[in-house]
């Protein structure tokens, strides 16, 4: 629609000036109110719409009406074809939200989305190395004791996606991916109590799950990475314990209330045997010691009769590749 411009210089430097100046005659259309005026002048034009408020009643202005303006037989343009204002909508479309990046921006941004009510999430640092630049700092860390790289990670694992040490996020860019990020930063903002109450085993596998709960939120994958680990943490939560404690106790603090005491109340074998499990690498046994304690005394000897050997996990906060 083309703007408005001075309605009376307009009609005057166009119409003849007996026509402006004329007292209005019968018929005229002088009572039109002045939004009308304005509607005309903005859909047919000024000079159209002076010939429409010139000619008497029952006249026609389509000698002088713009070109392609439609009218009526009585002479007034048709009301617009225009969708009411309430079938608009009320929000404008926009882009969908950026895909959070693979970087330390991208993991807090998942993290903060999952667990921000519950923690403020610390991102720390992060370095992103070479397969070569990885391994050996790795082994700068952990290289002169029985977790390094060929005594622990290798003949374990094969090789590592990423770990955490003192607040540093070490990313293994030959095969990580967003999640590894986001499974190390949890690493960092881990409950000091966490990992002495539960083990490292049991630590693996429970941010493991909470990687797959915050990456899900926003349909990022999270490949398995503890084949081992994570579904004995999830039979639990199948078997009762709730996850919003199982989050607390990773983030807040609290492990030995919300799972290990939970445990002793509510499993066929305690909390300390289900650890040692854990820790032995006895999955099966570890599953059927977390079934509830009204369970067959069946899964209560299955589990009372495995190997109860333990193996702490390498630092803190590795993941598998």
């Amino acid at each position: 629609m083309e703007r408005i411009v001075d309605e009376t210089r307009d009609v005057g430097a166009r119409a003849r000036p007996e026509q402006v100046e004329a007292e209005p005659g019968p018929g005229s259309r002088e009572t039109l109110a002045a939004e009308q005026v304005g509607m005309l002048q903005r859909l047919v034009g000024n000079r159209a719409t002076a010939a429409v408020l010139r000619a008497p009643d029952g006249g026609t202005a389509t000698e002088t009406a713009a070109p392609g303006a439609t009218t009526t037989t009585e002479g007034a343009p048709p009301q617009p074809d225009v969708a009411p204002l309430a079938e608009r909508g009320t929000e404008a479309g926009h882009p969908p939200p950026a895909r959070p990046t693979f970087d330390l921006a991208g993991g807090e941004q998942i993290l903060t989305g999952a667990f921000g009510s519950i923690k403020k999430i610390v991102p720390g640092r992060i370095e992103v190395l070479e397969q070569a630049d990885f391994q050996a700092a790795y082994d700068k860390i952990y290289g002169k004791t029985d977790w390094s790289w060929e005594k622990y990670v290798k003949p374990t694992y094969g090789g590592l996606n990423g770990f955490a040490h003192d607040g540093t996020n070490y990313i293994n860019k030959a095969s990580a991916g967003l999640h590894t990020i986001v499974h190390e930063m949890l690493h960092n903002n881990c409950a000091a109590d966490f990992v002495n109450v539960v083990g490292s085993r049991w630590n693996e596998g429970t941010t493991e799950v909470l990687t797959k709960v915050a990456c899900a939120a926003v349909n990022e994958p999270a490949p398995t990475t503890y084949p081992g680990e994570s579904p004995v943490v999830q039979v639990a939560i199948d078997s009762g314990l709730p996850l919003s404690d199982l989050e607390d106790a990773y983030l807040v603090g609290g492990a030995k209330r919300l799972i290990a005491d939970w445990a002793d109340a509510n499993c066929v074998l305690s909390w300390a045997k289900i650890k040692a499990l854990m820790e032995a690498h006895d999955w099966a046994a570890a599953k059927a010691g977390l079934a509830p304690k009204a369970s067959t005394a069946k899964a209560e000897g299955a589990a009372e009769g495995a190997g109860a050997g333990s193996e702490s996990g390498a630092g803190s906060g590795s993941e598998s590749g």
